[in-house]
């Protein structure tokens, strides 16, 4: 089926509708409804931040069907995005690769690969869920969630598992200078956005 409609999704699709700031945590994205909903939030001026594992169980999410690899879908949202003339695309959608140690990305499923499936909202909600944002979490399985509606907590596990985790991902190939290609992105420990 490609049915999505339940309490989970409707929950994921209207955070990402009102968020100024969405920042995400996954293995795996791919589903449709989540790329058009992030790429709308994009289009619209608001800020997205993802991280999640390069080449993440890519021979499941490469059957026909399930949305496809985390690097097509990430080379298909930067298309689609200078395309509809978003000059500056890569400071509205910042996506990285998860690395554990920050000397190189984790590839697939591998030893120290993230499996954390979190978003948090302006920093100000936090979504912890069972639910990656592939087609196979959206449409064929039965997922659970926890909203946490306070800043504090929020805020408390962006700085204990986002922040850090962002601060030693890589960036992706298509927002990386050449020179800096491999190299790991710094960050602050703050909570602005790029910081």
């Amino acid at each position: 089926t490609n049915e999505i409609q339940n309490p989970l999704a409707d929950a994921i699709l209207e955070a990402f509708r009102i968020g100024d700031l969405i920042r995400i945590m996954t293995p795996n994205l791919n589903d449709e409804a989540v790329v058009e909903s992030l790429t709308q939030a994009v289009l619209q001026g608001r800020r997205v931040q993802v991280l999640m594992g390069r080449g993440y169980e890519d021979f499941a999410e490469s059957v026909p069907g399930q949305g496809g690899t985390n690097e097509e879908v990430v080379a298909e949202l930067y298309a689609d995005l200078e395309a509809r003339g978003v000059s500056d695309a890569c400071e509205r959608l910042q996506i990285r690769w998860y690395s554990h140690d920050g000397i190189a990305p984790v590839q697939g499923n591998a030893p120290h690969a993230s499996h954390v499936k979190a978003v948090w909202i302006d920093d100000e909600l936090v979504l912890v869920t069972s639910k990656n944002m592939d087609t196979q979490s959206w449409r064929h399985s039965r997922e659970i969630g926890v909203l946490v509606d306070s800043p504090e907590v929020a805020q408390a596990w962006l700085r204990a598992l986002f922040l850090p985790d962002f601060k030693r991902s890589f960036v992706v190939d298509e927002c990386r200078a050449p020179a800096a290609v491999g190299a790991p992105t710094p960050l602050s420990d703050g909570l602005g956005f790029g910081e």
